[in-house]
Parts: C-alpha cells; sequence; structure tokens
C-alpha cells in the first residue's frame, strides 16, 4: 500500500503515480580509539544521523545532524551502506566518518550520547535494522552494503532483498540480511 508515499503527476496526456521517499543519513563516527559514536533518542541507541533536508548534500546532511545531535564536528568519509525502509518510504545512506572535534553531548532530539566500543554499541542497538547498520560499520569489506526492510503483520522488521545480488540470484521477497550490492 503506497497511500501517502505517491502523489500523482500528469505528463502530456497520460497520469503517472510517482513514488516519494525520504532521504536520510546516518554515520559510524569513529574516535582516534576506534570508539563508534552512539547518541539515544526515542527510537532507542543509534548512530548519529537523520534527514536531509530539500537543497542539502547527503555529506553536508550528516555534518549537520552529527552536530545537532551530538554537538562535534565529523569528517565524512566513504559510503558503505545503503538501507531502504518500504514501509515507511525512507532511503538511508550510511558514511564511514571520523572525529574532528568539539565536545560529545545530548543534542537536540537526544537524551544521551557518548562513545562505545564497536562490540558494546552493537549491543545497544539490540536486534533490527540499526543493530545490522551498527554491524555493518565494522564490517571489513570495502563493497556497499544494500539492505531492504519492511514491517511484517507483528510491526517488526523483515529483511527482503529487492534487487539481484552481484551473482544474479536475488528475487523480491527472499529474506536475505547478509545481501551486498556491489
Amino acid at each position: 500500500d503506497h497511500r501517502g508515499r505517491c502523489r500523482t503527476r500528469t505528463y502530456a496526456s497520460s497520469v503517472v503515480t510517482v513514488p516519494r521517499h525520504i532521504v536520510c543519513v546516518t554515520g559510524a563516527v569513529r574516535d582516534p580509539a576506534g570508539r563508534i559514536l552512539r547518541v539515544r533518542n526515542d527510537r532507542g541507541w543509534e548512530m548519529p544521523g537523520g534527514q536531509v533536508e530539500v537543497g542539502e548534500a547527503p555529506r553536508e546532511a550528516l555534518r549537520r545532524e552529527v552536530k545537532e545531535e551530538a554537538g562535534c564536528d565529523i569528517e565524512v568519509g566513504r559510503l558503505f551502506g545503503v538501507y531502504s525502509n518500504v514501509t515507511l518510504g525512507l532511503l538511508i545512506l550510511a558514511f564511514e566518518c571520523s572525529f574532528v572535534g568539539g565536545r560529545v553531548r545530548a543534542g537536540m532530539e537526544c537524551t544521551d550520547a557518548g562513545w562505545y566500543e564497536a562490540d558494546e554499541a552493537a549491543k545497544l542497538a539490540g536486534a533490527g535494522p540499526a543493530a545490522d547498520r551498527i554491524r555493518d560499520s565494522v564490517a571489513a569489506s570495502s563493497a556497499v552494503i544494500f539492505r531492504s526492510y519492511e514491517r511484517d503483520a507483528s510491526g517488526s522488521f523483515i529483511a527482503v532483498r529487492d534487487v539481484p545480488s552481484a551473482r544474479g540470484t536475488g528475487s523480491r521477497g527472499s529474506t536475505d540480511r547478509n545481501h551486498r550490492h556491489d
């Protein structure tokens, strides 16, 4: 069901339904000791990030979001993951980042912020998409990871693959929590 996430446009003599998605960014921010920055908000512990505003580049949006949520400055590096929440119409771009300066503190929309070792950061995330992103951020891979999620009848997220893998074996609806798309 795409109600609320699509709009109708008329081109020449045909009517086309155009899907609307919200583009978001998140960052695996590391300090010189290799610890990962985590923020706590109403969804739990996550890597900092948020929505890309109109007219804003993704890397610029990530720098702004980290400053707002955790009070620090970062250098945005390589894209390591693309995550699609098909239920909510979210497309999340995940980047590796380096801490540049500032004092880490809970900022807007957050109740806590701090540095955590990778295994501790993964435990804070629990299960689901946020946990997958933190695990993907510490995986030793140069490939960009793609994951797609939708909610099942119980409201839990399930992973679905909606693009073929590099081997051409993927099909919509198959579960695959470890899909890498090069």
